[in-house]
């Protein structure tokens, strides 16, 4: 039996031989082979580099069943998805799957990076996070039986597609006296471990086979039971094998390795091979070989990491690695590890202080206003004369920010003025917010205007949208309303009336073709959130316990409205804000993986606004947080259960 496969390559790393198998995604009518090359390569470990979908456009066909406790058959392996477990850039998915007619089963277990947008690369420490996860689950699940790890990425549409052929080869005719094998060198093949016990050859003629010149002199055969092998009666000689041999797959037991797929088998796949053979390296010997391994990659496959900026972004996230170290301790040591950074260990300085001077410094900032036509090319000049590598425009709410088990969970943004009250609610409407968290309780002012209905029962803010007052609830140090949005007639010259002269009735589905003909849409209901224990002035609030108990609020309200996104607000969309979203994100990792690891919350809330955090008071506070939400939230609700 010969096994051919056209398009996966099996990689080694830089301490494991034959560590990986690198492919496209799986298509439509490559499922079966796919998932036939999963059982019979044993394999446990899946890495998926890829979304299924970018917008309109097919990355990955899904080759797992839609929700958890569903089967799809694909011809003769059966695919159970067991569990799947989100997180903010990335989930993780366990699969049981069945050969059809056997007893037997196995668990796969697939790490699915979806944040990795096309044409661009995925911050660093989320991929070092990413890389983290699987060494865990690597170090406790994996063992030197199991099959090698299948890396991909998306499907490639003009790529050649992947297969998996079994060749089963009648041979009894076959004859091979013609066959001059003086040139083959065979010393660097290992067959210590084929077992060939079962191959039934009683009719196979080597007779006239000339092999007085191939030298063996170096393969250990010394366990190769070959005692039932008659081989006869073989006649092979018409058979011209000196191009088949390079397609055939040798198979032993080897370690454990990866099954990585990801678009065309090539550039994504790269860059998490070079990261991870050369993080693995690092852990033996303490150093790194990224170019020697950039060859060896594009030796075995010459489209592994196809661009520069991929190759220059291995280089960045090794030296993410060792700039950032380890920061993450379970969560049963924070108490010590607190009192540890409380110490000064450098001169004046303790652990806090080293932590944000050395890692969360804040940047040095040129303040500018927004350039007019006239003065653009001002603006270009002062980033050139500076030396200026970001621009932080401060004119729009932010990006999204990350938590810990959602990538889009947070919109920060600053208090809306009175002209921008309509944009804000535009902001909450159009992006399906489910909660305002607002950090800050001003004297109202005209820089600070109301901008939600306190006592009325509606207002209406601008000409598209009306707020109703549902209900509210207010305690000591939190106040909430439940608010109804509402997005009025976007044109009120144009009513629409039926033949009988009366007005349609609104429908529960509208287009935007309906809405741009004066149709209302359907309201939305979303919960806001007043911090009051926080005073003008001060770094942090008066009682973490009030914020905490904040932070529990908003959680069990998302879910039961469905985890929509959280807009987050302070006076200046900056400061306080990244406290809130920093601790949470925390809170979230020591619920879900019972880890402390602020320093990453903190830095990946930064890659998205530089000016969150920006002081060592709000960084240690963090800390404090945690803490509380550990010794008295935590605790009582393991005691609960």
């Amino acid at each position: 039996m010969l096994i051919f496969s056209s398009f996966p390559t099996v990689m080694q790393s830089l301490t494991t031989p034959k560590a990986y198998i690198v492919t496209q995604g799986p298509r439509e009518n490559t499922l079966e082979d796919f998932w036939r090359m999963v059982w019979q390569q044993k394999i446990k470990l899946i890495v998926m580099l890829t979304k299924t979908f970018d917008f309109i456009k097919v990355m990955c066909v899904q080759y797992w069943p839609a929700q958890v406790g569903l089967t799809d058959t694909y011809t003769t392996v059966k695919v159970e998805l067991m569990r799947e477990e989100q997180l903010a850039n990335f989930i993780i998915r366990t699969f049981k799957i069945y050969k059809i007619g056997q007893q037997e089963y196995r668990e796969v277990v697939q790490f699915h990076y979806t944040e990795w947008a096309s044409h661009s690369n995925p911050f660093s420490i989320s991929l070092l996070e990413f890389r983290r996860r699987i060494k865990i689950w690597t170090k406790n699940n994996l063992s030197p039986a199991d099959g090698p790890t299948i890396v991909h990425c998306r499907l490639k549409n003009n790529c050649q597609t992947f297969s998996l052929l079994v060749i089963h080869i009648d041979v009894s005719h076959i004859d091979v006296s013609h066959i001059d094998v003086s040139h083959i060198d065979v010393s660097h093949i290992d067959v210590s471990h084929i077992d060939v016990s079962h191959i039934d050859v009683s009719h196979i003629d080597v007779s006239h086979i000339d092999v007085s010149h191939i030298d063996v002199s170096h393969i250990d055969v010394s366990h190769i039971d070959v005692s039932h092998i008659d081989v006869s009666h073989i006649d092979v000689s018409h058979i011209d094998v000196s191009q088949k041999l390079k397609n055939v797959i040798r198979q032993d037991n080897v370690k454990s390795r990866l099954l990585m797929s990801f678009d065309d088998g090539a550039g994504r796949s790269g860059v998490y091979l070079a990261v991870d053979a050369n993080l693995e390296l690092n852990e033996e010997d303490g150093q790194f070989n990224i170019y020697g391994y950039l060859k060896k990659m594009r030796q075995a496959r010459k489209e592994l990491i196809e661009k520069l900026d991929q190759y220059k972004f291995v280089y960045d996230t090794l030296q993410e690695f060792l700039v950032s170290g380890q920061c993450y301790f379970p969560v049963s040591e924070l108490s010590q590890r607190l009192k540890q950074k409380s110490m000064k260990v450098d001169g004046n300085k303790n652990e806090y202080q080293i932590e944000f001077e050395g890692y969360v410094r804040p940047r040095e900032y040129l303040v500018s206003e927004w350039p007019l036509r006239s003065t653009i090319s001002d603006l270009w000049s002062l980033v050139y004369d500076h030396d200026v590598t970001s621009i932080v425009v401060l004119c729009n709410p932010s990006p999204n920010d990350s938590g810990y088990t959602h990538h889009w969970e947070y919109i920060v943004t600053e208090w809306p003025t009175e002209f921008t009250i309509g944009d804000f609610w535009s902001l909450v409407f159009d992006y399906d917010c489910c909660g305002v968290v607002v950090l800050c309780d001003p004297p109202t002012s005209p820089a600070f205007p109301p901008f939600w209905p306190d006592k009325q029962k509606s207002v209406k803010y601008g000409p598209v949208f009306t707020v109703d007052h549902v209900s509210h609830q207010h305690f000591q140090n939190i106040k909430t309303w439940i608010l109804k949005i509402s997005k009025k007639i976007i044109a009120p010259h144009r009513k629409i009336f039926t033949s009988s002269g009366t007005a349609p009735k609104v429908k529960s589905i509208v287009s935007l073709t309906e809405l741009m003909a004066g149709i209302k849409a359907e309201p939305k209901t979303c919960q806001l959130f007043q911090l009051l224990c926080w005073p003008q002035g001060h770094k942090v609030p008066t009682s973490t316990n009030a914020l905490v108990e904040l932070m529990n609020m908003v959680e069990r309200w998302r879910q039961r409205m469905g985890h929509g996104p959280v807009l987050v607000l302070s006076q200046d969309g900056m400061n306080r804000t990244g406290v809130y979203c920093g601790a949470n994100a925390c809170i979230e990792q020591v619920i879900q993986h019972g880890e402390v690891d602020v320093f990453q919350a903190i830095k990946t809330v930064r890659l998205h606004r530089p000016q969150m955090v920006n002081n060592i008071t709000e960084y240690k506070y963090c800390y404090d947080v945690v803490l509380h939400y550990v010794l008295h939230f935590l605790q009582k609700e393991m005691a609960h259960k």
